[in-house]
């Protein structure tokens, strides 16, 4: 993949020259390209271990419990908030001792409607009693079921670092530059009177995960409907660039985010 995939490789490097700064040693940069495509196959060689119902590898391990215990103790519903970081696939179904709720997962349809529909059979047979999935398209009624769920104390999982086609968005700050995020999450908790709750699942080196939650974010309710959506997007972007700086070789992001990296230095060194 690394050799094959150049736009890609491209884009991983420009997004690392950003996070990392520029690579000193020689080849720097296509090794940091390697690591992050390496991660990304093991991820998804464990996704589907998982779905085939596979015995998981290595420890489970689990970081910021209280913060589990300051949202899922309550009676109300929480959004679950994501980025496309290490084993996301798996965290967005992993649920904790406590109170039994439905667990909703929202997800993008795959491009390719035969893969869509292999993807969804296999989630559905593994989703269990209390997870359902929802594929967001141009129905208007999925966010209203979620708004209901949330409403009833339920869990909505939704991704936070990448927009949807036809979403809204706001521009944050990711790294000290300009970053393009979903608005999504925090209208929907909003409109429900629920947290936005940031969970990031990191692959360790023997094949488990370690599972962090971090601190619950309220979404402002002001008179400033807009000004609410935004300090609450921005809050999710600062967990978002903690996650990265927590290992930005397991942020699977693969395309170009800032494209005012030189071109042809970044290109001359990837095909040395």
């Amino acid at each position: 993949f690394l050799l094959v995939l150049r736009r890609i490789r491209l884009a991983i490097i420009a997004t690392l020259q950003t996070v990392l700064g520029p690579a000193t040693e020689p080849f720097g940069d296509l090794r940091r390209a390697f690591r992050v495509i390496s991660n990304h196959s093991w991820c998804m060689t464990d996704t589907y271990r998982e779905l085939a119902g596979l015995p998981r590898r290595g420890d489970a391990l689990v970081e910021g419990e209280e913060h589990w215990q300051q949202v899922a103790g309550g009676e109300r519903g929480f959004i679950v908030v994501t980025a496309h970081v290490g084993h996301w696939e798996v965290g967005s179904r992993i649920q904790r001792p406590g109170r039994e709720r439905t667990l909703h997962v929202v997800r993008e349809p795959e491009i390719d409607p035969e893969s869509q529909r292999f993807l969804e059979g296999l989630l559905r047979r593994r989703a269990g009693e209390t997870t359902r999935f929802h594929f967001v398209s141009d129905d208007p009624s999925v966010g209203i079921r979620l708004l209901a769920a949330l409403r009833r104390g339920d869990i909505v999982a939704l991704q936070g670092d990448r927009p949807s086609a036809a979403g809204r968005t706001a521009i944050v700050e990711l790294f000290g530059r300009s970053f393009e995020m979903p608005v999504g999450p925090a209208a929907l908790a909003r409109s429900a009177g629920v947290p936005l709750f940031p969970i990031f699942v990191f692959r360790n080196r023997d094949g488990g995960s370690t599972l962090v939650f971090r601190p619950p974010i309220e979404v402002p309710r002001s008179g400033s409907r807009k000004a609410d959506l935004e300090a609450a997007t921005a809050e999710v972007a600062r967990q978002v660039e903690w996650a990265i700086r927590r290992d930005p070789y397991q942020w699977f992001c693969f395309r170009r985010v800032w494209p005012d990296h030189s071109e042809a230095r970044v290109a001359g060194e990837a095909e040395a």
